[in-house]
C-alpha cells in the first residue's frame, strides 16, 4: 500500500506525515524530512512502484491538476486532511505573503473558501477511483492525537500491522487550531 497525503495547503499535511514516518510508514525517497515534500512533485509520476509500496507521500491536491490516469500503478490509499474553512483560507494568505511575497494579489479568503468546497468533492471523487479515504479534521487531531492515531493505525490495517499508534500521537504539537498570527511553526522547522 502507498499513503498518499492530501487535502488543500494549510490542512496539516506535514503533521500527518510526521505522524505517519513516526509510527512506521516512511515517506518515499527524496523526501524533505521538514516539510514532508518532494522537492519536485511531478518526479513522484516518474518514481517506480517497487520506491512508494509500504510508503507515503504528500500530495496535497495534486490529483485536481494532475489527471490521476498518469499516476503509477500501485496499490493506493488516502488520507485526506480537512480544516476549518476560514482557518485554512487565513493561513494560506499569510503563507503566500510569507513564502511567495511576489506573487500578487494574494487570494481573498472567500474566494479560497469558495474554492475549497468547490474542488473537495472532485479531489475526492478522483482519490476514490484509485483507493480507499480515510477523511481527517485537523482540529480534530489537534485535540485528540491519541483517536486519530488509532484511527489512522485502524485504516493502515493489515498493510501495516506494526504501526506505533502511541508514536504517532506523541509527534502532534499541542497548539490552537486557530490560525497563527506569524510564521513562528515554519521558520522553526527550517532551522
Amino acid at each position: 500500500m502507498t499513503v498518499g497525503v492530501c487535502g488543500f495547503p494549510r490542512c496539516g499535511s506535514t503533521m500527518v506525515m510526521k505522524m505517519l514516518d513516526a509510527g512506521g510508514v516512511a515517506p518515499v525517497a527524496g523526501t524533505s524530512l521538514v516539510s514532508y515534500e518532494l522537492d519536485h512533485l511531478d518526479s513522484f509520476l516518474q518514481l517506480p512502484v517497487d520506491a512508494l509500496r509500504g510508503r507515503s507521500v504528500k500530495l496535497l491536491d495534486f490529483a485536481l491538476w494532475q489527471g490521476v490516469g498518469t499516476w503509477p500503478v500501485t496499490d493506493w490509499s488516502f488520507i485526506w486532511i480537512r480544516r476549518a474553512r476560514g482557518e485554512q483560507a487565513r493561513s494560506q494568505q499569510k503563507f503566500h505573503r510569507w513564502a511567495l511575497p511576489h506573487l500578487r494579489p494574494v487570494p481573498s479568503t472567500s474566494s479560497l473558501k469558495r474554492s475549497y468546497d468547490r474542488d473537495e468533492p472532485v479531489a475526492l471523487s478522483h482519490l476514490r477511483r484509485l483507493g480507499d479515504v480515510c477523511v481527517l479534521a485537523f482540529e480534530e487531531i489537534l485535540t485528540g492525537p491519541s483517536t486519530a492515531a488509532r484511527d489512522l493505525k485502524a485504516f493502515l490495517g493489515a498493510e501495516h500491522p506494526n504501526f506505533d499508534a502511541h508514536a504517532a500521537a506523541a509527534v502532534v504539537i499541542d497548539r490552537d487550531p486557530a490560525c497563527a498570527p506569524d510564521m513562528a511553526f515554519e521558520e522553526a522547522l527550517s532551522l
